[in-house]
């Protein structure tokens, strides 16, 4: 009876989970057609049509997604004479300006709905256009990306979209613009003010193991003393309470980690410095501005993942700026190895790697996720 009722959850668990099987698994295609053809002009319809999928599929969701609640109830009490001082928590801490200013501009002409279809079409057309204009795989980078944010983007996420915006002014170094796109995502997000220097630390030359030995300081020789005073400096410089507040919880408490933390945290170090070498052997022109950055932009994303733990809330969302590093160069490694005797086993491990990304992300707040709703369910939508 008991490995009855184990094999009935399993199978209940999956059956929730099969709208978004089917949905990703729909990208498996695009990457294998991006693989072996050359047209750009098929490539974009097989993007448009992803684009319009996922808007769907993300914008007529109800009651599904984290922070669900807190976000419908923003949209439901914002107006044109609170917007710029709209209280997120009550307290003294107003919701960004640009953020609630798109939430009542939509809401004059729609419902909550309409406002999800809206961000989530920006984010999905960002994505198609930076894969076509700057990437040699297109759908490789449009599928990665979307692995490698969320299922569901919140107003993190938006304010991190509008960020890829600055690739352009980081490629040709254009400070202004890049200054410019950065306030711009400051007024979504303020955590993304941590965004700000790395116009000149992501141009940087690093050697393979200046690379290597930069992601070891920071996972294995940063003490909890140093750590406790970069979280301090990090959440006094961003000003948010809830991050503060968060910092302040998190230096108080005694953490006992688990096999399964280990486990996660080993994995995590091998596959970042099995990417580091791969990107720093890769035969890609080394005065490739994009592809530089790019590299720069996972390693930075992986040390500050090490630095700062996830639990911080908003803090520990920071290294999310730069989640357009890894799609971006796997598509100048995948365009690389494609042409080599290797290029079996090159899309076999992308297919891999899109499979984990997957799982990651069903694993990160389920109940939140599963099952999913949609408007044109039957109320009352209960999780």
């Amino acid at each position: 009876r008991g490995l009855g009722d184990v094999y009935k959850r399993q199978v209940l668990e999956l059956s929730e989970m099969l709208i978004y099987i089917i949905l990703y698994s729909m990208l498996l295609p695009g990457i294998l057609y991006d693989a072996v053809r050359k047209s750009l002009s098929a490539k974009k319809v097989v993007l448009g049509f992803y684009v319009l999928l996922f808007t769907l599929f993300r914008g007529l969701r109800w009651n599904t997604g984290t922070d669900w609640s807190q976000y419908l109830w923003h949209f439901q009490y914002l107006n044109i004479d609170n917007v710029f001082s709209y209280s997120r928590y009550g307290g003294d801490e107003t919701l960004e300006p640009l953020y609630a200013l798109i939430n009542v501009l939509v809401g004059f002409v729609g419902n909550y709905s309409l406002f999800l279809l809206v961000t989530n079409l920006f984010v999905l057309y960002t994505y198609y256009w930076f894969s076509i204009k700057y990437t040699p795989k297109p759908v490789v980078t449009f599928a990665l990306l979307l692995l490698c944010a969320s299922f569901f983007p919140v107003r993190m996420e938006l304010a991190v979209t509008v960020l890829m915006w600055t690739i352009p002014s980081l490629v040709h170094r254009d400070f202004k613009s890049f200054l410019f796109v950065t306030v711009l995502a400051f007024l979504i997000h303020k955590a993304t003010i941590i965004y700000l220097p790395f116009y000149w630390l992501l141009h940087c030359r690093l050697g393979l193991f200046s690379q290597i030995g930069l992601y070891m300081v920071c996972t294995f020789m940063i003490n909890e003393a140093l750590i406790s005073k970069i979280i301090l400096l990090l959440s006094s410089l961003i000003p948010i309470s809830s991050v503060q507040v968060a910092a302040q919880n998190y230096l108080h408490s005694n953490f006992d980690y688990g096999l399964e933390s280990v486990v996660s945290g080993s994995l995590s170090y091998v596959m970042a410095v099995s990417f580091l070498v791969l990107m720093h052997y890769s035969p890609i022109q080394k005065e490739n501005i994009l592809y530089r950055v790019s590299v720069n932009a996972y390693l930075f994303m992986s040390c500050i993942s090490q630095v700062i733990p996830e639990s911080l809330g908003d803090l520990g969302r920071v290294g999310g700026c730069f989640i357009w590093g890894l799609p971006i160069a796997f598509s100048f490694i995948t365009e690389c190895y494609l042409k080599t005797r290797f290029k079996y086993i090159a899309f076999m491990l992308l297919v891999l790697y899109c499979v984990y990304k997957f799982i990651r992300l069903c694993s990160l707040f389920p109940a939140a996720l599963f099952p999913y709703y949609s408007i044109f369910d039957s109320p009352p939508y209960v999780r």
